[in-house]
């Protein structure tokens, strides 16, 4: 194990030498043995693992932390009476890439289509860049659409260390550094909204504030997000209030069936439900030999002494 940690170090360093940013997560092969039923032989199998992409501007890297929940995979695999154990480990890779952040940009005007809903506040700043702390004031209530005065309340979220305009992969440390205020982002994928962020302190602070990207060629821009159920209602025939899930956008109609939606999603990234086409949505059995009688059928007969 430790020549896979050191390797894995040289290997972080010099890809984050070559490049400024990377996107980088691990895998590890793991190859498990147990006796088999009535001691009929060693039964082997290998499993994979994987920690979840993270991004060097952001997280440094710490070894123990990601051995640590390797450890917690394995022994949830172990667990539970399955008798596997650990026979080896094959490997623990780093797989990196060039990352480049999303960076905000200058004001971008709302889609009418979305304004007509009544379901985002867009701050109007043209002098500046600072559309996410304005987005996440605005969520909190403490500032409105319009400009005018709203860079005396920036000083109310801390952005030591937080570059601007922020980029995404910052929103981590600004959650670290502003311990009531939870952020999710969304992005606008003309004509579909997909989320992109999740923070796993969702419903957990004081203040929780979904944001949604607008794009325009090389520009980006935040926009707060009031009310995500007039945002994205048009994909239920629910005409009332619906319950958002935060991590699919997946729509309930009671807020019990999302807490009990979310046990299970919230374990994954972010994601969306995406249902097939038209003419491309029925599905049929056509492999009609399996329901044949197969061409052989062997019987094994033990035969027993009655003492």
């Amino acid at each position: 194990m430790q020549q896979h940690e050191n390797d894995t170090a040289i290997t972080f360093e010099t890809a984050r030498n070559e490049i400024h940013a990377i996107k980088y997560y691990f895998e590890m092969e793991v190859e498990f043995c147990r006796l088999g039923p009535e001691e009929t032989g060693v039964q082997r199998t290998m499993a994979r693992f994987y920690i979840p992409p993270m991004t060097s501007d952001v997280n440094e890297l710490c070894l123990p932390d990601v051995i640590s929940q390797f450890m917690e995979k394995i022994n949830g695999f172990c667990g539970q009476g399955s008798g596997w154990i650990v026979c080896q480990i094959n490997y623990m890779r780093l797989c990196w890439g060039s990352y480049q952040p999303l960076m905000a940009g200058t004001f971008i005007p709302t889609p009418k289509w979305i304004a007509a809903k009544c379901a985002v506040v867009n701050v109007q700043c043209f002098d500046d860049t600072n559309c996410f702390q304005y987005s996440v004031l605005a969520r909190m209530n403490v500032i409105k659409s319009s400009y005018h005065g709203h860079k005396l309340y920036t000083n109310m979220l801390n952005m030591d260390g937080i570059p601007n305009p922020v980029p995404m992969s910052y929103i981590g440390k600004f959650e670290k550094q502003n311990s009531d205020i939870s952020v999710n982002v969304m992005y606008l994928d003309d004509p579909d909204i997909v989320p992109i962020q999740t923070s796993k302190f969702t419903n957990q602070r004081k203040f929780h504030v979904n944001l949604l990207v607008l794009t325009n060629d090389d520009k980006f821009h935040y926009v707060s997000i009031q009310s995500p159920s007039r945002l994205i209602g048009n994909r239920t025939k629910h005409k009332g209030k619906g319950c958002v899930c935060h991590c699919c956008l997946h729509i309930f109609c009671k807020e019990a069936d999302v807490n009990d939606h979310l046990r299970v999603c919230s374990r994954h990234q972010s994601q969306q439900i995406v249902y097939p086409e038209q003419g491309k949505n029925i599905v049929k059995f056509e492999k009609y030999h399996f329901q044949f009688r197969v061409p052989f059928a062997i019987y094994r007969f033990r035969h027993t002494d009655t003492l």
